[in-house]
């Protein structure tokens, strides 16, 4: 069932994950046109689960993104890990698990790992992209929202009379800078 090494999570964390899973989907299905789309995770975590009540390993949000892909969804994928070891275990697993995908893990703090990941991304701020910030408790700063918002500020030509499109964010909480 588990190596020992997944966290274990209640029935709130399952519905939240079935909610992302249900938006995913219509994500894709919405941008499927597009050549390009990305995915950030802000906290990634260990890509699975454990049901605390029946013990059921399931899939975290990095699996569950990945798996959007059956159905057009997301051609880049960026994950956010606070440890090094703990970024590089989650990396490999998914590269083993999901080979041929475009998956990168930053370590360190996402708050300070996003600005990077986003101008590493700079190329496609024209793609539709999904973040989705989930953390344990308040270390989601402001900040990073701010960065999320201003990621695709300018990409369209001047005198453009078409909008510009936000980088879509799921969050459950915030803290001030």
């Amino acid at each position: 069932m588990t190596d020992g090494r997944l966290r274990v999570w209640g029935y709130w964390t399952r519905a939240k994950l079935q909610m992302l899973a249900d938006y995913l989907a219509g994500f894709a299905a919405a941008s499927q046109r597009q050549s390009e789309r990305v995915y950030l995770d802000a906290f990634a975590g260990e890509g699975s689960g454990v049901d605390r009540l029946t013990g059921e390993e399931f899939n975290g949000s990095a699996r569950i993104a990945l798996e959007a892909h059956e159905s057009s969804g997301f051609t880049k994928y960026r994950y956010f890990e606070l440890t090094e070891t703990r970024a590089r275990e989650l990396e490999q697993r998914l590269h083993d698990d999901y080979p041929g995908r475009d998956i990168k893990v930053y370590p360190g703090d996402s708050n300070a790992t996003i600005p990077q990941a986003l101008e590493d991304l700079r190329l496609l701020k024209w793609a539709p992209t999904f973040a989705f910030l989930d953390p344990d408790g308040m270390e989601l700063e402001w900040s990073t929202i701010t960065s999320l918002a201003e990621h695709k500020r300018g990409y369209r030509a001047a005198g453009s009379n078409k909008p510009e499109y936000k980088v879509r964010c799921g969050c459950s909480s915030l803290r001030p800078a």
